[in-house]
């Protein structure tokens, strides 16, 4: 014969089964993708300052890694959700960088990463120095007269092999053969001759020097 039960034995199944009824467990979340601030284009060797801030949706504490890619990576302390800090970072080779920055949180989470594109460049020169190899040595020949003789000509550089020279004869006679872009060729119209040329970086920087040639015989 079943017996109903009651109200009291009802509400101790009910409690039971309350307490056997597995409980819900929130996920812990990630860290927001961190922003990352600071120069786009950097001139090599020179120390930039990045800026980096994430925030944790449940409050927790968070740790930055930036990757430099350059094969280098800085990593932070845990610091409070929302704080921003500031890295450091110079480049020893001209190029295209992808800088990447993430954050974790104290539980292992790891954010989604935030991308720069860093244009790493060496500066346009501000100073020329040009030279020439002086004296010039004109060779008499001795298959006609004395008064014949070959020119040699003289190769004009410059010292920084980044921007190309425009070279002009200034003062002297004979002429200037542009060999682009850092060289040119200076031809003697006599067996002695002094002339001047000069070299000027292109691209609007202004500098510029001379170099004296001395052709002797």
């Amino acid at each position: 014969m079943k017996y109903p039960l009651s109200a009291l034995a009802r509400l101790a199944v009910v409690g039971l089964a309350a307490l056997t009824l597995p409980s819900r467990v929130l996920a812990n979340a990630a860290p927001n993708a961190p922003t990352l601030t600071g120069p786009a284009n950097s001139q090599i060797t020179v120390f930039n300052s990045y800026v980096v801030t994430a925030t944790d949706p449940d409050g927790d504490n968070v740790q930055y890694s930036v990757d430099w890619g350059d094969g280098s990576t800085s990593v932070t302390d845990f610091t409070a959700s929302g704080t921003s800090l500031t890295l450091a970072h110079h480049w020893t080779a001209v190029g295209i960088y992808q800088v990447s920055a993430a954050a974790k949180d104290t539980l292992g989470n790891v954010s989604a990463a935030t991308v720069l594109t860093v244009n790493v460049y060496t500066p346009v020169p501000t100073t020329v120095q040009v030279t020439a190899s002086s004296p010039i040595h004109v060779r008499t020949s001795t298959s006609v007269n004395s008064s014949q003789y070959d020119q040699y000509g003289v190769l004009i550089y410059y010292s920084n092999l980044m921007v190309p020279v425009v070279f002009s004869l200034v003062s002297g006679g004979g002429t200037v053969t542009q060999s682009p872009p850092w060289s040119a060729t200076y031809s003697a119209p006599a067996k002695t001759t002094t002339a001047v040329v000069r070299g000027c970086l292109q691209g609007g920087s202004g500098a510029c020097a001379n170099a004296t040639i001395v052709v002797t015989h």
